[in-house]
């Protein structure tokens, strides 16, 4: 529940690694992600939602980070040996010393999870010193690592200090999608801190003192005043990118990378298939057409731009129209 200590885990831990070892070095950076929400998911005049997050991270712990795509932009080692010391006065004086031992579930058999888990081990044990963070790999078999982390149906059972088994794909768009997650009385990923959504954020008293020690109950004000606006969808999403800029302040989640950036083979000619930013549209097989060679980079990239360059002809029309 300190929050320096979150941030020290968070700018200690090596993203690029960590997603090396499903997509190799060559794909280390792709897919890497230092927002919540996608900075291109919405605009607001004109502009990318994640500009406008960039500039209200400004007065933060992460005035110094880049929040763009494909680069980590949180690993900071001089960064989390600061915070950690800042947190380890602070425990102290709670009566915490270390080393701080932390619970990390890994599926035993999953070797790329594993082999993430132990990326992540290493990343923050080497920065911050075993004497002071231990990482715990508690290796479960399938069915026990997915009863603390997929299937929890409360908070008390899912089980663990720290987890990667959580993700999150938007079903509509709009930046609530992806922030409401963390809503402190209805969030869908409130089992994965240990809370239970309830109807009043205060019902329970365990729920209660936890949401007031890392300052959930502020972040759910923040949502609900950018939810309260909706007629004038600039507005709307400038007051979401403040409430994630307090998310990601806060250190309580730590974004990792995005799907879709892995290499792939595959005979799908490539953005034959529907296409929406939310929701199940590249779920389906309407449109896809099917070509006898796998398709090759160059021709997944000549088929982007060509997709690209619609989009933008299609825009200017409507635009004029």
């Amino acid at each position: 529940m300190n929050q320096n200590f979150r941030l020290a885990i968070q700018f200690a831990f090596n993203k690029a690694d960590y997603n090396a070892q499903v997509n190799g070095k060559v794909g280390a950076d792709k897919g890497l992600r230092n927002e919540i929400t996608p900075p291109s998911f919405v605009s607001i005049n004109g502009k990318d939602y994640g500009t406008q997050l960039q500039a209200d991270v400004a007065n933060t712990d992460f005035s110094d980070i880049k929040l763009a795509d494909g680069q980590d932009g949180t690993y900071q080692p001089a960064k989390a040996k600061k915070y950690l010391a800042k947190a380890l006065a602070e425990l102290k004086s709670q009566g915490v010393s270390g080393p701080i031992h932390l619970d990390l579930p890994v599926d035993e058999k999953a070797s790329l999870n594993l082999n993430q888990a132990k990326s992540f081990k290493k990343s923050v044990e080497t920065t911050l010193g075993k004497q002071n963070v231990v990482i715990d790999l508690q290796l479960l078999s399938d069915d026990k690592f997915n009863a603390a982390t997929f299937n929890a149906t409360t908070g008390k059972t899912d089980d663990f200090d720290l987890s990667n088994a959580s993700g999150w794909t938007p079903d509509y768009d709009d930046p609530s999608t992806y922030l409401e997650i963390y809503n402190p009385t209805s969030g869908a990923e409130l089992f994965t801190l240990g809370l239970d959504p309830t109807a009043k954020a205060d019902s329970s008293a365990s729920n209660a003192a936890a949401i007031k020690a890392v300052g959930l109950d502020e972040y759910g004000k923040l949502l609900d005043k950018a939810e309260a606006i909706n007629t004038d969808p600039a507005a709307r999403y400038k007051a979401f990118a403040n409430a994630e800029a307090w998310l990601l302040n806060s250190g309580i989640t730590i974004p990792v990378n995005s799907g879709g950036a892995g290499a792939i083979v595959s005979r799908v000619a490539p953005l034959s298939g529907p296409y929406a930013p939310s929701g199940i549209g590249d779920g389906r097989y309407k449109f896809l057409k099917v070509q006898k060679k796998p398709v090759t980079t160059a021709e997944a990239k000549k088929a982007k731009a060509e997709w690209l360059a619609k989009r933008k002809q299609i825009a200017q029309e409507a635009a004029t129209n």
